[in-house]
């Protein structure tokens, strides 16, 4: 398959995900990976937020491969358009703009990287360009996030940034609830709720959905479950890069 046919069919597969009249403004994965490891009342973050960098580097890597800008895994002979496996390797197919800047710094980063670098490298070093902070100014902008001032012990004051409701709701339930719909319309779920769950077991924050260690413990078996079912190998590339 050539590399045109190739962002063809990721653009159609992105239109069938993102639908035109698809709710809310700001579809990044970033965005519902950061909701999703964070407290909605103190705005703690549930791991290290080195860790949630890298998560985040993977989600943009993510929102690439679903807009057809890149592929991952492949490589392609430049003699006869085909492709070859080739384990973590990131593929730039289009340089094309996708309106948000930041998805288009990482593409640009990738561009440059000539079409080389491996996924571990990539996610550990555009984590480290501010990635946490980026993203959450990001989301303050979007109204996503707004900064909430609180006490610590009843004395000090701390910085908190708080999510709004609908969103942090939203964002967990769009990974707890993907067994339950499976279950219910046997639908399998998009690629771009795949890539989600494949974070968050990847940052261990399933055990942030539930209260339930038994629920937690399903769930976390069912999401792993179908992330090795997946015959593109992406998910798991980027969320084994993500997990280490």
């Amino acid at each position: 398959m050539t590399s045109q046919a190739l962002e063809r069919t990721a653009l159609n597969r992105l239109r069938r995900i993102l639908p035109d009249d698809s709710p809310g403004p700001h579809p990044w994965l970033r965005s519902e990976l950061f909701l999703i490891a964070h407290d909605d009342q103190t705005g703690r973050c549930h791991v290290t937020k080195d860790a949630l960098a890298v998560g985040l580097a993977g989600a943009m890597l993510f929102d690439l491969w679903l807009a057809g800008r890149v592929r991952i895994g492949w490589r392609e002979d430049v003699r006869t358009g085909h492709y070859t496996h080739d384990p973590g390797l990131i593929s730039v197919l289009s340089q094309a703009p996708t309106g948000d800047t930041m998805t288009d710094t990482a593409l640009k980063m990738l561009w440059q990287a000539g079409g080389t670098i491996k996924v571990k490298d990539f996610v550990r070093q555009f984590a480290k360009t501010n990635l946490y902070e980026r993203v959450r100014a990001d989301m303050i902008a979007a109204g996503i996030l707004h900064r909430a001032d609180r006490r610590r012990f009843g004395l000090f004051r701390v910085e908190a940034y708080q999510p709004t409701e609908k969103a942090a709701v939203c964002a967990r339930a769009s990974v707890r609830d993907i067994p339950d719909r499976y279950h219910r319309s046997r639908e399998y779920p998009e690629p771009r709720m795949i890539a989600l769950a494949g974070l968050v077991t990847a940052l261990r924050l399933t055990r942030r959905l539930y209260t339930d260690p038994s629920r937690v413990t399903r769930l976390d078996q069912w999401l792993r479950g179908l992330i090795a079912q997946q015959s593109d190998p992406t998910v798991g590339e980027v969320t084994t890069a993500a997990a280490a």
